[in-house]
């Protein structure tokens, strides 16, 4: 699946007309699309939950003529009412409340509000009315799904209380209540945080990474969560998105073109940054890459979904790492760029800047390469040639 996202490419500049030339722009670009998310600053004050006039002077109309473009359209929600909203004076019934106070509303601060409350989960009544109000937005302009942000039990700080008693005993349970929540929106749902809900069938993304090549919360960083996030039973791996959030940087092109290479084998694609991007302009070849780099994916999809599926039986991961199938070879337990999809496609991409050339470490089998040459396991590749180009992987021979 490929999503879009107006996240990392405007952050909160969005428009009606901006968000109708971005999906303009994929289509004259030949590039496929299957979901647009319309992120941060659609609405005036957070937890209003309805479009801000001034940006959108019909949404629906909006929504309509992406739908007609062949987008399906989601929106970007949380757990959040700001306390400048109209929203919090009248609804406060619905909100955790102070542990010292419990009539009193729990403030809390979050990346965008400091002073917020968050909404009740542990109440049925609470969860009800979350859940009313995005009916509500989505009867009335067509939306077909939502992106669900938050839900950490560590925005909450310490002085609160749940309006079931129980949930205070065990308080990540209201991290399990909001995704158990979302879930209830259908089939399109992408929410980041989790406890306890492997069992539904949704996304779930990585935090945001920094548009940068490290261990620091960039690129390296991705395989690894995405392996643990299958350890944990969170098969369905959404890993945000390509290049970055770009914050504070924008992303080169190389790592925009590494970042892709590592995320292609994985369940999902997801751009915000796009290939003809104004700071690219001196690197065409980025939208060729794009579209090699799609249609590998796109060639992958069904053994994905067939794996997919078989997970939900077997509770065999998606992605794995690659001691999965060869637990005596120790040379496999330590390595985090490299891995698994089911037990027989193995991806190595490149994580390092201006590298193109990489050790690739093979399991025992015999494999077959993305040029169609053949390979022992339980030997390293050394010094495997790797053009910009170029995503390494290999089937193993049946």
């Amino acid at each position: 699946m490929t999503f879009r996202s107006t996240w990392a490419k405007f952050h909160g500049d969005i428009t009606q007309q901006k968000i109708i030339d971005f999906a303009k722009e994929i289509t004259a670009h030949n590039m496929p699309n299957s979901q647009l998310e319309i992120d941060d600053k659609w609405e005036i004050h957070y937890g209003d939950f309805h479009f801000d006039a001034a940006k959108f002077s019909n949404a629906s109309l909006m929504i309509k003529e992406l739908h007609t473009m062949g987008y399906r359209v989601t929106l970007w929600t949380y757990p959040f009412i700001n306390k400048d909203s109209d929203v919090f004076k009248q609804n406060e019934q619905y909100f955790i409340k102070q542990k010292s106070d419990n009539h009193k509303t729990h403030m809390v601060k979050w990346w965008a509000g400091k002073e917020a409350s968050h909404i009740d989960f542990s109440d049925y009544h609470a969860r009800e009315w979350f859940l009313s109000r995005l009916d509500t937005i989505r009867k009335e302009t067509g939306v077909d799904s939502f992106k669900f942000d938050a839900g950490e039990l560590g925005f909450l700080g310490n002085n609160y209380t749940f309006s079931d008693s129980l949930i205070n005993r065990t308080p990540s349970m209201i991290s399990q209540l909001y995704a158990e929540t979302c879930s209830k929106m259908g089939t399109m749902i992408e929410v980041r945080v989790g406890f306890n809900s492997q069992h539904l069938p949704i996304f779930v993304r990585m935090l945001d990474k920094d548009s940068r090549w490290g261990y620091d919360n960039g690129l390296k960083t991705l395989i690894p969560t995405a392996l643990t996030f299958s350890f944990a039973g969170y098969y369905f791996v959404l890993p945000d998105m390509i290049g970055g959030n770009a914050y504070g940087s924008f992303p080169s092109a190389e790592l925009f073109i590494r970042w892709l290479q590592v995320n292609t084998l994985m369940p999902t694609l997801q751009f915000s940054i796009v290939p003809w991007q104004s700071q690219y302009k001196n690197d065409t070849h980025i939208i060729d890459i794009t579209k090699k780099m799609i249609q590998l994916h796109e060639h992958y999809t069904p053994m994905i979904i067939a794996l997919a599926e078989e997970s939900t039986r077997s509770g065999d991961p998606i992605l794995r790492p690659l001691w999965w199938n060869d637990p005596n070879d120790n040379n496999t337990y330590t390595i985090d760029d490299e891995f698994m999809v089911g037990n027989n496609l193995l991806v190595a991409p490149v994580t390092d800047d201006g590298k193109r050339k990489r050790d690739i470490y093979l399991p025992s089998g015999v494999w077959r390469d993305h040029h169609g040459n053949d390979h022992n396991g339980g030997v390293m590749l050394k010094d495997f040639p790797v053009n910009l180009e170029d995503l390494p992987y290999f089937e193993r021979k049946k």
